[in-house]
């Protein structure tokens, strides 16, 4: 079933018309249970909460062969996707360079140490 995402002005006019359901601060952030409340009573539309991306990279790779490739990257997905493929990196700190020009051409698996 598809939904179409409203706006938190929208979830407020719903609740400041319907009080018996709760109230809800007439600035700030909605909760979560607000907007479980919001989305059961209106299926057709959803309130989805703006979310944090994380830590984002512009990063420019160039292949040995063809044009460089630059990629806006997250670089929570880019370290899940290097311990996905094998490639050893830490939970915290900076990717290095080549882990991350590597994400962006798709070329993690070449990053994998290979055992003797």
């Amino acid at each position: 079933m598809s939904f179409r995402s409203v706006s938190p002005a929208t979830v407020r006019a719903f609740f400041a018309a319907n009080p018996t359901l709760g109230t809800i601060p007439t600035t700030g952030r909605i909760s979560d249970a607000a907007a479980k409340v919001y989305n059961k009573a209106n299926p057709g539309k959803r309130y989805v909460p703006a979310g944090y991306a994380g830590k984002t990279f512009k990063v420019t790779a160039k292949p040995e062969k063809g044009r460089s490739v630059t990629k806006v990257i997250v670089e929570k997905e880019a370290r899940a996707a290097a311990l996905a493929a094998g490639v050893p990196v830490g939970e915290r700190g900076a990717l290095t360079k080549a882990v991350r020009e590597a994400y962006v051409l798709g070329t993690l698996s070449s990053l994998v140490p290979q055992d003797a």
